[in-house]
């Protein structure tokens, strides 16, 4: 009823948006961080102006608290369907945590919310070098 009275009077803005999130955080070959994220529209109309938010800590250095802002587009506007894909990489070899917030800009409604870790760079180190038998 409320939504048939919202629809009659124009008001769709009080309407959260339906939006999907793919959130990706893994090591290259390279031991960099690489970060992707995939935003969604999955309603039949466009979105309110969306806030989206990636942020890093290092968890294993003394300024680990210290997030290290990663994604952090101006505002955008989804059209119905349409997905916007997001990408950065951090050139770390300490274990990371990455935070990703999804927010409706205007309001502040959090829509998505997700974290990831991953792991410290494996340092290769030199096999021992055997020692000659004693006689």
């Amino acid at each position: 009823m409320l939504g048939a009275a919202l629809a009659a009077t124009g008001c769709q803005d009080t309407i959260s948006p339906r939006v999907s999130t793919e959130f990706e955080v893994k090591r290259d070959e390279a031991g960099k961080v690489a970060v992707k994220l995939d935003v969604r529209n999955d309603a039949d109309r466009p979105t309110v102006p969306l806030m989206v938010e990636v942020d890093a800590f290092e968890t294993d250095v003394p300024d680990g608290n210290k997030p290290l802002p990663v994604i952090h587009p101006a505002p955008f506007v989804l059209n119905r369907h349409e997905t916007r894909t997001l990408t950065a990489e951090l050139d770390t070899p300490s274990a990371v945590l990455a935070l990703m917030s999804v927010k409706e800009s205007e309001r502040g409604i959090l829509l998505k919310s997700v974290t990831k870790t991953v792991e410290p760079k494996a340092v290769l180190t030199p096999p021992a070098a055997a020692e000659p038998e004693a006689k």
